[in-house]
């Protein structure tokens, strides 16, 4: 494993579903691809407004394009991991409630990453240890077994899970979106 961040795996894990969707997309002609990274640092109104406007917009040029056949239609792919899914699946039902559009088409995709960084790990506040305090035979045998053990082993791997969703305004039942499940 090499020293990336739980946001870079995740980041790395988005790019790859968007550039597989991109292909199966290119039987549809005139799709963008907007993605959006959900965190737990995000606001949900602003997103939510943000979605909102992307599909009103994707509305009236749909409106528009029975009269013109070259703009370019939009779908939302949204992502998140471990503790940001359910801030993800929050986003996604407000605006699915909000929506005065047409019918909205919802496709999901569950999967994992896997890192060696614990995402939920807080560091302790260290002690100090000024106070002259020797180390009982018991806490040296117990730290050494720990370090042999992280040897023999390696280093304790999280499988972090992942959620992608993409939000359309447009059926995309057509294309072959294997491993992603429909959602009215």
């Amino acid at each position: 494993m090499s020293n990336l961040t739980n946001d870079d795996l995740f980041i790395e894990q988005l790019n790859q579903v968007e550039r597989e969707l991109k292909v199966k997309l290119k039987k549809l002609n005139n799709i963008a691809i907007k993605v959006q990274k959900i965190s737990k640092n995000d606001s949900i109104k602003d997103r939510v407004t943000s979605i909102l406007n992307t599909l009103r917009q994707e509305q009236e040029q749909e409106q528009e394009q029975q009269q013109d056949e070259d703009e370019q239609n939009t779908i939302i792919l949204l992502g998140g991991y471990s503790n940001n899914i359910p801030k993800l699946i929050s986003i996604v039902e407000i605006v699915k409630q909000n929506n005065e559009s047409s019918k909205l088409f919802q496709f999901n995709k569950l999967s994992k990453f896997e890192s060696e960084n614990n995402p939920n790990y807080k560091p302790k506040k260290e002690e100090n240890n000024d106070d002259g305090k020797v180390l009982t035979e018991e806490e040296i045998q117990k730290k050494l077994e720990e370090e042999a053990r992280k040897e023999i082993h390696g280093a304790k791997v999280y499988s972090l899970p992942t959620m992608f969703i993409i939000l359309s305004n447009q059926d995309l039942s057509q294309i072959d979106l294997t491993n992603w499940t429909s959602q009215s």
